[in-house]
């Protein structure tokens, strides 16, 4: 089993990835660290709690981040709605929250098992340049950095940068510049793999509750104006971790951390040759997604769900 954990945003695309993890007989959650994103904290905390609890998870979860550490917050309305999961209330009785910052949850698991554990970010970077900044030790001990961020063409969030770059664009720079491992699986790939109508209809009458609230928040992102696609989003990148599907390129990449219009924009060098000022250029290499088998990981996140795979 791969050991993980995943630092989330909880909205919409996180549930749908915190559901599979914990359903998945192949990755093993140490710890579900929160920060403020698609949501103010205190709503990723109550949602993160509740998945957990309505699947019987008994996993730390903590608080980290509330705020970017440069920035201001955004004021962005959400379209995950107010709460987060666009109301729909998981079942049954919420995990208790850990009392420990999420920094220190992320610090303990991964020094516990070095060179074992894959943190997979879902949200802005905050907490794991928070990470890196108080206890540096870790970037030789944590297997590797999985990143749902950043875009090699356009933003989604703004013309040039994806939303969770851009909440927290020193954070980005931060965790994509250290010398850790990093993969990135960005917006060229996120919404490619979609669930087809007649699965999210098996997935919301079937008895399972984690398959039933997969189901009734593909079928309820489906009616949203703004996406109008039940898209797996960052369960794409959790799915991949168990089945792979992706295509990843090395490359040099960086993060606009200048305000304006390009805050938060992914730079990358996509040369095929690099002239001889490159090597001054503050660009760190990162594995970076570029295409995806979307078949292979809507059958396997629906295979997982169902307890079919």
């Amino acid at each position: 089993m791969r050991e993980v954990i995943l630092d989330v945003d909880t909205g919409v695309d996180d549930a749908l990835a915190v559901l599979y993890a914990l359903r998945s007989p192949d990755l093993h959650v140490r710890a579900l660290t929160c920060v403020a994103g698609n949501v103010a904290l205190s709503h990723v905390v109550r949602n993160t709690v509740a998945l957990a609890g309505a699947l019987g998870a008994y996993v730390p979860v903590a608080a980290g981040a509330d705020r970017p550490l440069v920035v201001d917050s955004p004021d962005i309305v959400s379209v995950h709605g107010d709460d987060g999961l666009l109301g729909i209330a998981p079942p049954g009785r919420p995990i208790a929250v850990d009392r420990r910052h999420a920094v220190e949850v992320l610090h303990e698991a991964i020094t516990g098992a070095p060179g074992e554990v894959t943190v997979v970010a879902l949200g802005p970077l905050t907490n794991l340049a928070l990470l890196l900044r108080t206890r540096p030790d870790v970037a030789e001990q944590v297997a590797e950095i999985r990143v749902m961020g950043g875009s090699l063409g356009a933003g989604n969030i703004t013309a040039t940068a994806e939303f969770n770059h851009w909440v927290d664009p020193h954070a980005a720079a931060v965790v994509l510049g250290a010398a850790w491992p990093v993969t990135a699986y960005g917006l060229d790939v996120f919404y490619d793999p979609v669930v087809p109508e007649s699965a999210i209809t098996a997935l919301r009458a079937d008895d399972d509750v984690a398959a039933s609230l997969a189901g009734e928040l593909l079928d309820r992102r489906g009616q949203d104006a703004f996406s109008g696609r039940p898209y797996l989003g960052d369960a794409g990148l959790v799915t991949s971790l168990d089945v792979g599907g992706v295509t990843y390129t090395e490359m040099p990449v960086m993060v606009d951390t200048r305000p304006g219009p390009t805050r938060g924009m992914t730079l990358a060098d996509r040369r095929s040759s690099r002239h001889e000022f490159a090597a001054r250029e503050p660009w760190s290499p990162v594995r970076v997604a570029t295409a995806v088998d979307a078949g292979v990981l809507t059958r396997r996140y629906l295979e997982v769900l169902t307890g079919s795979g």
